[in-house]
């Protein structure tokens, strides 16, 4: 009995699939993950939805004539969307990092305590109520977020195995 193919075909896959435990394809496959993240999350930002594609509340008055309001209620500025639609890699992790000020109140909600009222640590809290108005999943992971996740996965895989 003879076998007839491709081996070195065959040998790629098999060097393929060692390589997929290497921390280089992790970092590959998160690398391509990273692109249609931040698409989602601009997408959100765009259309004032959350990642389960419930509206945000609008704002209860709207921004002055002067001020900027390239969209609705988190973009006034746009650097919210912009820290938030821009996950890194880390190790074995993607992480999106968020260090604009009012960004967990924005994504919570808060119920306000009057102006410049202070928590039992003394920290400053919200001047008002702030309705949540989650861009970042708070308990599990959107279908869409799984499934544009599992498509660059799928892609950096079979370009990987090719």
């Amino acid at each position: 009995m003879s076998l007839l193919g491709d081996f070195g075909k065959l040998d790629r896959i098999i060097t393929g699939v060692g390589d997929l435990a290497q921390q280089a394809f992790r970092a590959k496959v998160l690398g391509a993950a990273r692109v249609p993240l931040a698409e989602l999350i601009r997408a959100q930002f765009q259309l004032s939805v959350g990642p389960t594609g419930k509206a945000w509340r609008r704002l209860k008055h709207p921004r002055a004539r002067g001020r900027a309001n390239k969209g609705g209620p988190l973009y006034a500025s746009g650097e919210l969307r912009e820290q938030a639609s821009s996950p890194v890699v880390l190790g074995d992790s993607l992480v999106i990092v968020v260090n604009h000020p009012g960004a967990v109140v924005h994504l919570y909600g808060s119920k306000g305590r009057g102006a410049g009222a202070r928590d039992a640590r003394g920290r400053f809290v919200s001047a008002g109520r702030i309705p949540a108005r989650p861009y970042l999943p708070l308990k599990s992971l959107p279908a869409p977020w799984a499934k544009g996740l599992a498509t660059a996965a799928t892609t950096a895989l079979r370009a990987e195995l090719r």
